[in-house]
């Protein structure tokens, strides 16, 4: 038993290290530290250049961590939208297969070397704020370590939805699309048709992830109805401990979904 654990996470170790190269050699990598440094810096460079003075510091770390989102959402399509469809979709499966590595393990392992470069991204987007706030207003607010904490969460629950579209599907560039747009727009969409109905969208894993910025300035009431002409408009505002809850169950259980799904597909 301990040497068939020993010769699995030997395995995780080497689908790591191949997936990293492979990330490395596509230069993905590259592309979303640049995409993170342009979305990261161009806020300061506007303000900067406009001359326009930068708002109270809670406010600020609201607004600017608020496109942590997006970058979790293209970061983790990047590197995972193929992880598991492109063994079928490049028949790669054929050769990888029916040499003695678990299944299990090549989930596992992909899913690993997706998350690092996504958790690097998610740190070099953080580690600007931080340096940015500390010029700007001489403090960093302490909930920003809590806030990146929440933002890793969201990741692996991004990374898990993304991994279960790859295993369902056999081509990469539709595992891709389908995960992005799912995070991007679809969630998103439905999530703001159940708020305009007063109904609190607090299952979905992109409304939980509103607690990223929240813990800036926590709100005194989790929910405000807004009355206007025979109409009532309604905010709600995520719970932290259900949200959490939320994520790391999108997170658990849609790895295992996918690692399920990738031991029974078939090669066609």
């Amino acid at each position: 038993m301990d040497g068939e654990r020993f010769g699995s996470f030997e395995q995780i170790k080497i689908i790591v290290r191949y997936e990293l190269l492979r990330h490395l050699r596509r230069r993905r990598l590259y592309a979303v530290l640049f995409i993170t440094a342009l979305i990261g810096m161009l806020p300061l460079i506007v303000l900067k250049g406009l001359n326009v003075g930068f708002p109270e510091v809670k406010q600020w770390t609201s607004t600017y961590y608020g496109y942590i989102s997006l970058i979790v959402i293209v970061s983790g399509a990047f590197f995972a939208g193929d992880a598991i469809a492109s063994e079928f979709e490049q028949k790669t499966g054929y050769m990888l297969f029916p040499n003695p590595v678990k299944r299990t393990s090549l989930v596992i392992g992909k899913f690993i070397a997706a998350f690092l470069p996504v958790l690097l991204a998610v740190g070099f987007y953080y580690a600007i704020g931080v340096i940015s706030m500390w010029a700007t207003y001489g403090t960093i607010p302490t909930a920003t370590a809590t806030s990146f904490a929440y933002a890793v969460l969201f990741s692996c629950s991004v990374l898990g939805l993304t991994f279960l579209f790859s295993a369902l599907l056999k081509g990469s560039m539709g595992a891709t699309l389908l995960a992005f747009f799912t995070l991007f727009l679809i969630l998103p969409i439905i999530g703001f048709v159940l708020t305009f109905t007063g109904n609190e969208p607090w299952y979905l894993p992109t409304y939980a992830s509103g607690i990223i910025t929240y813990i800036f300035d926590p709100p005194a009431k989790r929910v405000e109805i807004i009355p206007t002409d025979g109409l009532k408009f309604y905010v709600f505002y995520p719970d932290f401990l259900i949200s959490v809850i939320v994520m790391a169950v999108y997170f658990i259980v849609t790895l295992l979904l996918s690692m399920l799904i990738t031991n029974r597909k078939e090669m066609a």
